[in-house]
């Protein structure tokens, strides 16, 4: 972090986001490690995010991290795909019930024989 600079120029350490996800990663490990207290349960919740560890190999490897990068943008892409499949789901099942309104109604009683008897 001392070799980057933390904020000022524009190659610094906290304008990667593969940084700051490295920094969360030893920060809540040195958290947990420092607070060793059965009374809080912040500090459990802090190790359950240590399972975050493996992914400070992927500041390293420039391959993996391009994966991830393409990961995420996939990610985007589908939940707007995901969007648009929904309402269009949405509006259909919005015509489907004004134009059925109930014809595919059935009485489970078989002596009658109308609706206004059934009811």
């Amino acid at each position: 972090m001392t070799a980057y600079g933390a904020f000022l120029h524009k190659g610094s350490f906290c304008r990667n986001y593969f940084n700051l996800l490295d920094l969360l990663v030893v920060a809540v490990s040195l958290i947990s490690m420092g607070i060793e207290s059965s009374a809080i349960s912040v500090v459990k919740i802090l190790r359950v995010l240590r399972v975050l560890r493996p992914l400070r190999a992927i500041n390293r490897a420039k391959g993996l991290k391009h994966v991830v990068q393409c990961v995420f943008v996939a990610i985007k892409t589908i939940g707007n795909i995901v969007i648009v499949t929904t309402l269009l789901q949405f509006m259909l099942a919005c015509i489907g019930v004004q134009l059925f309104k109930g014809k595919f109604r059935s009485c489970t009683d078989p002596a009658k024989m109308t609706e206004e008897e059934c009811r």
